[in-house]
């Protein structure tokens, strides 16, 4: 039993699709190059969707996993909660992160500074946790970087968790050229 728990365990981190495997093992739709929609092989029940960006041959470089939409919270308290769930399981899984931070931009208006998801949205509010491999920050072999992010649109404010591989920088490049073409 063990000998099967251990593979398991492995695989578990970025919802199951592998940093450095290929996109084509999965399945998915790409609304841009080199960005695509996939159905991870581990969802949780807390994400809505996930994103997973590769580069020219296929590559997965970064997965992307982005919580349920949160409505309607002006004071913030059940957009931290939320936060303080994923923080607190990654923290469990990985240890503690290499960055925390937790800001309002002094020049942020008093729209912003009443309503959490407005300051989140220009970003003028900042949430954001990082686990660092080059840091320190235990991670598996696949990753560099994790990244857990509060971020905000109209319809309301969500966490977004993204594990980048060892290519990720080359590949976001590739990423922009080819969503830039024509510029």
């Amino acid at each position: 039993m063990a000998a099967f728990v251990a593979p398991m365990a492995a695989n578990a981190q970025a919802f199951g699709v592998k940093l450095g495997g290929n996109i084509r093992d999965y399945k998915t739709t790409e609304p841009e190059p080199g960005q695509h929609i996939v159905q991870p092989p581990l969802p949780h029940a807390r994400m809505e969707l996930y994103f997973a960006m590769a580069a020219d041959d296929g590559t997965v470089c970064a997965v992307t996993g982005v919580g349920n939409t949160i409505r309607s919270d002006l004071s913030g308290v059940e957009t931290r909660k939320e936060f303080s769930y994923w923080r607190d399981a990654l923290v469990r899984r990985y240890g503690q992160p290499s960055d925390d931070f937790d800001w309002l931009d002094k020049d942020a208006s008093t729209e912003e500074k009443n309503d959490f998801r407005k300051a989140l949205k220009s970003e003028k509010r900042v949430l954001d946790t990082f686990w660092i491999k080059a840091d320190g920050a235990n991670l598996p072999s696949s990753v560099t970087n994790i990244r857990l992010q509060m971020t905000a649109g109209d319809d309301g404010s969500y966490v977004a968790i993204r594990y980048e591989g060892a290519d990720y920088d080359t590949c976001q490049a590739s990423y922009f050229r080819k969503r830039d073409t024509g510029l």
